[in-house]
């Protein structure tokens, strides 16, 4: 099986992608656009600028979700559609280990609660033909392009500095907002955690990949939370004090480099092979 094969999800598992999608659109622009409303509303305590940053990410990762579906391979797309399961169980972990900060009487919560569910439900029926098909990870056919070393070099590096900021987000004391804005309690800091162990996780499969197109397809599909919570950080760059707290440059600068980086992917492949940099 190649990266050009059609080799979509099984219906279930696609449909419950989708629909955990929209749920993670719908709830993600409400983070987002109303920061205030979500904080009052949100499933645990945050502040405005933790409300749109989360909603960056949950609004992204539902554009990402669409955007697999669309893409229909599940050998193209596998480290989107892990990335995405991933987030879905580890944040239900998280909200498990936090039940008593969770606010079940303000109505936000829900559907960011159904989105996942949709999502682990979908990796619960989609988990056996990933792995059956794991072995189209690591093909090239005369469509594609092996994935360069430089390539694997940036997944490998992006796979340790997320999955290290995971942990310390996990283990260091986040609550004196030197780079993140403002403090997090332990709820939205095993969220942060969850978030990110979880791309860390999307890059597993990079790292064996022959073929660069999964690798242009999560550069470019990152691109989605990665936009978003800079939008967050630029419109709500008030939370900021770089004098007294310089940690916030690392914060913002961190991802533009990010975004820097999936945009070389993007056209280095469109030079090498002519594709848009943005799928049609």
């Amino acid at each position: 099986m190649t990266s050009g094969a059609p080799d979509p999800l099984p219906r279930a598992s696609r449909l419950l992608l989708a629909g955990a999608g929209v749920a993670l659109v719908f709830t993600g622009l409400g983070f987002f656009l109303l920061p205030e409303y979500a904080a009052e509303n949100f499933p645990w305590h945050v502040s405005p600028f933790v409300a749109m940053t989360i909603g960056g990410w949950t609004l992204g990762a539902g554009m990402m979700a669409l955007d697999a579906i669309r893409g229909g391979s599940v050998t193209r797309f596998r480290p989107v559609i892990l990335a995405l399961w991933a987030f879905a169980l580890l944040e239900l972990i998280v909200v498990g280990a936090s039940l008593g900060a969770l606010r079940t009487d303000h109505w936000l919560t829900w559907p960011y609660l159904l989105a996942m569910v949709l999502g682990l439900a979908s990796a619960i029926a989609g988990a056996p033909f990933l792995l059956r098909s794991e072995v189209g990870a690591r093909t090239t056919d005369d469509d594609d392009e092996p994935m360069p070393s430089w390539m694997r070099l940036v997944f490998v590096t992006f796979t340790i500095v997320a999955g290290g900021l995971a942990i310390a987000a996990l283990v260091l004391d986040v609550s004196n907002g030197r780079v993140v804005p403002e403090p997090l309690t332990p709820f939205s800091a095993r969220a942060f955690a969850a978030f990110l162990g979880a791309l860390a996780v999307g890059t597993l499969p990079l790292l064996v990949s022959r073929s660069a197109a999964p690798g242009v397809e999560y550069a470019r599909a990152g691109l989605y939370p990665i936009a978003l919570i800079l939008a967050a950080a630029v419109i709500l760059s008030d939370a900021f004090d770089f004098g007294a707290r310089p940690g916030g440059l690392v914060y913002i600068g961190a991802y533009i480099v990010a975004a820097l980086v999936a945009l070389a992917i993007l056209v280095w492949y469109r030079r090498l092979t002519g594709t848009p940099i943005w799928r049609r």
